[in-house]
């Protein structure tokens, strides 16, 4: 063999390691993009599927209390309270997936996440009334406040839920990241 036989051998298997190089990484940074917009697809759809569910259950909180004849310093309770769920913003946060988002959404939505958070506090009140106080009356204090407190707030998360629900659909496609 020749030194230009094996000289041009030499340049087609560079040549060819190279091409081959080059569409492994090609193919590489496609499937982890596509990845990525997946994983920030179902991010967005459970996030929003929670916040929709949050939205619509934040006009529950009702509690009505009422003397019970017979039984002096007794009285009886009517409540309904909200369920709040955070599980799939958590699922997000600790997975990572949430730094899919832009970060003014990221922001946004730990914002509204935390006033869950304290809502639910309230509700914790609310469910156990009977724990706070000695008496009939302090504890129907602590209902009333708890459940006027989520009513009030609800209301005023409900207008913020709106518009994390647009940003949300607005960040399904990368292309929309700033």
């Amino acid at each position: 063999m020749s030194w230009t036989e094996w000289f041009a051998q030499l340049l087609g298997t560079l040549i060819g390691t190279f091409v081959g190089f080059g569409l492994a990484m090609w193919w590489d940074r496609t499937k982890e993009r596509n990845k990525e917009n997946r994983d920030r697809a179902e991010t967005v759809q459970s996030i929003t599927l929670e916040l929709e569910g949050i939205m619509t259950r934040l006009t529950v909180a009702e509690a009505e209390v009422s003397a019970v004849e017979g039984r002096p310093g007794s009285a009886a309770v009517e409540m309904s309270l909200p369920f709040l769920s955070s599980s799939a913003f958590e699922a997000a946060v600790h997975s990572g997936k949430l730094t899919l988002l832009p970060p003014p959404l990221q922001e946004e939505l730990s914002t509204i996440y935390e006033q869950v958070r304290l809502l639910r506090a309230h509700v914790d009140n609310a469910s156990t009334s009977y724990a706070h106080g000695s008496t009939v009356e302090e504890h129907v204090a602590v209902l009333t406040n708890a459940t006027a407190y989520l009513r009030a707030n609800g209301e005023m998360l409900r207008e913020q839920l709106e518009d994390a629900l647009d940003h949300l659909e607005k960040a399904k496609s990368p292309s929309n990241e700033s």
